[in-house]
């Protein structure tokens, strides 16, 4: 009898010993956090898509474009000076290019001929009117003829202006049809990057009045006026380019 309850105390304390050796080991065990490993991949997405996003975009790598964009000339010329080459960084502005402007000077021209040519046509036909060997009905036809050439001279001066400065030129300004045009091209004389802006500020007034005015004029209009006025505004276009050139060749 008392064998047999020493052998139950005796197991009974093997049992609680056991018990507490393996809370013991439960409670010094190392936890085990478990990773998961997320798989990489890559994401393609447009520039005018992540320029969306309100807050920055951290990344790390190469940023390497999908495609290519061909630059080409609104007009063919001579290159006058190449300033960068294949895979150069160009900001915003940068000049990468020169080409010689003689064509916006041809048009200048041509513009003035015909200016010419009209106004000695009427000047011919006022003439001719007062000639007794000249019936009424010819001389009036010929003068209705030397204003609409007039006419037609007029408009086509402001086409030639119009193209050779808000086309061909206003890629060298920032907000070049507003008061506030700024010369963005990097040149030596600080004279001209002040003056070029208020000459075209001065030339966009210009084109405003005369595409205004052009819109009203008929073959009865004040023509030889009118080509006087054209001739000056022309001018002040070639003067303007002149300008632009000298800073460029800076």
């Amino acid at each position: 009898m008392f064998s047999s309850t020493r052998a139950q105390v005796i197991t009974g304390i093997v049992v609680i010993a056991i018990a507490l050796i393996g809370w013991n080991a439960s409670k010094n065990a190392p936890v085990v956090v478990e990773i998961v490993k997320a798989d990489r991949g890559v994401t393609l997405a447009s520039v005018g898509d992540l320029s969306l996003h309100t807050s920055p975009l951290p990344l790390l790598g190469t940023v390497t474009s999908l495609s290519e964009a061909n630059i080409k000339a609104e007009s063919s010329g001579k290159l006058v000076g190449v300033y960068k080459k294949l895979g150069d960084h160009v900001t915003a502005g940068e000049v990468i290019a020169e080409f010689d402007n003689s064509g916006e000077r041809a048009a200048l021209l041509s513009a003035q001929g015909a200016y010419g040519a009209a106004k000695a046509g009427v000047g011919t036909v006022a003439l001719s009117g007062n000639s007794a060997s000249v019936s009424q009905n010819s001389a009036e036809q010929a003068l209705y003829a030397a204003k609409t050439s007039a006419l037609n001279a007029v408009n086509a001066a402001y086409v030639s202006l119009d193209d050779a400065v808000r086309v061909k030129s206003d890629g060298s300004f920032r907000n070049p049809q507003t008061s506030n045009a700024q010369f963005i091209v990097n040149t030596s004389d600080s004279r001209l990057a002040i003056d070029l802006p208020q000459q075209r500020v001065v030339i966009e007034n210009i084109l405003k009045t005369r595409s205004a005015k052009d819109q009203t004029l008929t073959p009865e209009s004040n023509l030889l006026a009118e080509l006087d006025a054209v001739q000056t505004e022309t001018q002040v276009v070639k003067d303007f380019l002149d300008q632009l050139s000298l800073a460029f060749s800076h």
